[in-house]
């Protein structure tokens, strides 16, 4: 997965994470598993918008920021 520039974001789900209560850590680390192991499979797919130069990822931002990106930019970096 990480070969292929994937990663995953924290996801705060009610505070899990925090609560220190460890069935329901142990559940986001499950959840985190199935996750990954979709994304291995091919069975989740990226909403990406666009692929971006990194000459352009000052306008990607940009862009971002005024609200007129829906999906993800991939900033290509050759």
């Amino acid at each position: 997965m990480f070969d292929r520039g994937l990663g995953m974001d924290v996801v705060n789900l009610g505070g899990a994470h925090l609560s220190g209560n460890p069935y329901q850590q142990a559940d986001l680390g499950r959840m985190n598993a199935e996750m990954l192991k979709l994304i291995a499979n091919g069975d989740v797919k990226p909403l990406i918008e666009k692929v971006i130069s990194f000459d352009q990822i000052i306008d990607g931002l940009t862009a971002i920021k005024n609200h007129e990106v829906v999906r993800k930019l991939v900033a290509k970096i050759d």
